[in-house]
C-alpha cells in the first residue's frame, strides 16, 4: 500500500435539527446535513460524524488537483448562540458537504474500518498546501 494517513479533524459542532438520517445503519446515512457550529479553530476540513465539511477554496484545490474518492454537495451552515456570544466578529466561509466515496488503495479519500477519514499522500498535500493549519495526522499502518 502506497503512504496512506488517518486525519485527526476538528470537530466544530454537531448535527442540527434539519438533518436528515438513517440511524438504523451504523455509521448512519446521511440524506440532507444540517451543522450547527459552536467553535472553531480555523481549520479548513472538519467533521461532524458521520460527515465531513471543507472549506469551498480548500474543495477547489482538491478538484483541480485531481483528487478522488469524494463528492461535493450542499449542507445547511449554522452558527449557534454560544459561537456568536464567544466569537462576536468571527465569520464563517462557505463550507460544502464533503461526501467520501472512495474506497483504500483505489482513490485518494476513503473511510477506514475504524470509521475515521483516511487520505493519500497526494490528498494530504493539496490540504497542506491550501490550508496550512496544525492539522493533526497520522500514517495507516
Amino acid at each position: 500500500m502506497s503512504h496512506t494517513y488517518v486525519l485527526q479533524l476538528e470537530v466544530p459542532g454537531g448535527l442540527g435539527p434539519r438533518a436528515q438520517l438513517d440511524t438504523s445503519i451504523h455509521p448512519p446515512r446521511v440524506d440532507v446535513l444540517h451543522v450547527i457550529f459552536d467553535g472553531w479553530l480555523g481549520d479548513q476540513l472538519v467533521k461532524s460524524f458521520p460527515c465531513h465539511l471543507v472549506t469551498a477554496n480548500l474543495a477547489q484545490s482538491l478538484v483541480s488537483a485531481g483528487v478522488t474518492g469524494f463528492e461535493l454537495s450542499e449542507a445547511e451552515i449554522e452558527m449557534s448562540d454560544q459561537f456568536r456570544e464567544f466569537y462576536p466578529t468571527r465569520t464563517l466561509p462557505e463550507f460544502k458537504w464533503l461526501k467520501i466515496t472512495g474506497t483504500v488503495g483505489e482513490n485518494d479519500f476513503f473511510i477506514t474500518a475504524a470509521n475515521r477519514l483516511g487520505v493519500t499522500r497526494k490528498a494530504l498535500d493539496v490540504i497542506l498546501a491550501t490550508a496550512p493549519t496544525e492539522l493533526r495526522f497520522q500514517a495507516l499502518q
